[in-house]
């Protein structure tokens, strides 16, 4: 391991702490200068910090597009407008947009204090102005149950929920509740629950198209005659669809806004020979309400205490499911129709219209009352009460999206403000 011998000379190594106290020995041994080695040098190291700074320029601006390409992408899904070429300009408009609607959430919400403003429905599906709103509400409704909940969460909001997933959480929450207490029984519970259930569905309306709302069936003279046997009032049915389905079909719905509905969920030993849509039958499991429903249903926001008007709202509850859904035929052993089993029931698109419809009718109870009465209060006391049971039993687990508002007292009053303080939606979150 000598030093290398050239022409019979040993020649000495250059010292290896650094190249320029190597020097003197290295110009000699190329024939150079020192100064002009060192030259050469610098060029050499300005050579190679150029290629550097080159291949970090190209790097930098491969990354650049690529991360502009996303985010244009991101803006497109956001704003739902993939049809159009996407640019990063879009995106800053969308950003600043959203920046000052938050902006005014939150000067709105400072000026109301810390109550939450309820989020309800919006009109009635026979109103002068809903020919526009049942257009996007048909739309929104279609695309909750093309999309299912993990895609939508991604596209639109982390508030979007699917219908499948609407269906599923009555569906479990029925069957589990059974065994402590109920949500369809003349109970707080029918109407807290059916209420945040609305709020839920609204959320991801509002995430799909941020001017659909949910509308009410309210019941109007017109009704009356489906609920003494006879046929749905055409206004209706040109939404909904008409009672009973297509007997061509099955009993199908076929016609209106939301015609063959698909349905992925039905609980029963029927359940494989019904089609995969909704539907309706033809017999009617009940009393006949003699021409009155929408006598009885006026009557009811005007009941003089909480326990008659569930007891009122109720009977008219499940008066409606009997006879928009149907039976087969009027035995345990048939089939009923989706909207008739209170674990399918979410399967029909009109679940949705007739809840908001009682939903407004608790509004319609709270102007009956002076607002010392505490009707919301009152709700929440019989509801603590009644619904313990199941808390103790975990029925509502901490997963549950609706455990918060039946812990909290203040948060579940907040559900229920007066009505005429709050005509303007707020946050669904």
């Amino acid at each position: 391991r000598g030093a290398p011998r050239r022409k019979g000379r040993r020649i000495p190594r250059a010292p290896t702490d650094g190249l320029r106290r190597g020097m003197p020995v290295t110009a000699s041994l190329v024939g150079m200068s020192e100064k002009r080695l060192s030259q050469a040098w610098d060029r050499t190291t300005r050579t190679r910090c150029r290629r550097d700074v080159a291949i970090l320029g190209v790097w930098a601006l491969a990354t650049f597009v690529v991360l502009t390409r996303l985010s244009a992408l991101r803006a497109c899904r956001r704003m739902r407008a993939c049809g159009e070429e996407a640019s990063p300009l879009r995106e800053v408009a969308w950003l600043v947009a959203q920046g000052q609607q938050q902006q005014q959430q939150q000067q709105r919400a400072k000026r109301n204090g810390t109550r939450r403003r309820r989020l309800g429905p919006r009109g009635d599906i026979r109103g002068a102005e809903s020919a526009a709103a049942i257009e996007r509400l048909a739309r929104a409704l279609w695309t909750l149950r093309r999309i299912d909940g993990e895609t939508g969460r991604s596209r639109f909001a982390s508030s979007y929920s699917s219908y499948q997933e609407l269906v599923d959480l009555h569906a479990d929450d029925a069957r589990e509740l059974a065994k402590c207490s109920t949500l369809h029984a003349a109970s707080p519970l029918f109407v807290a629950y059916h209420r945040l259930l609305l709020r839920r569905l609204e959320a991801s309306l509002r995430s799909v198209d941020s001017t659909a709302r949910m509308l009410a069936w309210t019941p109007a003279p017109a009704d009356d005659a489906l609920f003494d046997g006879g046929a749905l009032d055409p206004a209706v049915a040109a939404v909904v669809g008409g009672v009973p389905g297509d007997a061509r079909r099955a009993y199908a719905v076929a016609d209106g806004r939301f015609a063959l509905w698909p349905v992925e969920r039905r609980d029963g030993p029927d359940a494989p020979d019904i089609p995969k849509f909704v539907v309706r039958y033809r017999a009617f499991c009940g009393n006949a309400s003699s021409s009155n429903f929408s006598a009885a249903w006026a009557a009811a926001a005007a009941a003089p205490s909480l326990a008659d008007f569930l007891d009122r709202a109720y009977d008219l509850h499940a008066t409606w499911h009997r006879r928009l859904g149907g039976a087969v035929r009027c035995d345990r052993a048939a089939a009923p129709g989706d909207f008739e089993n209170e674990r399918t029931s979410v399967n029909d698109p009109a679940f949705f219209f007739v809840h908001a419809a009682f939903d407004a009718l608790f509004d319609d109870l709270q102007r009956h009352h002076p607002r010392n009465a505490n009707l919301s209060l009152q709700l929440w006391t019989d509801l603590n009460r009644r619904l313990a049971p199941c808390l103790r039993l975990n029925r509502f687990g901490p997963a549950h999206p609706f455990r918060p508002f039946f812990l909290d007292r203040d948060r579940f009053l907040a559900l229920f403000p007066w009505p005429d303080d709050d005509d303007d939606a707020g946050d669904p979150s």
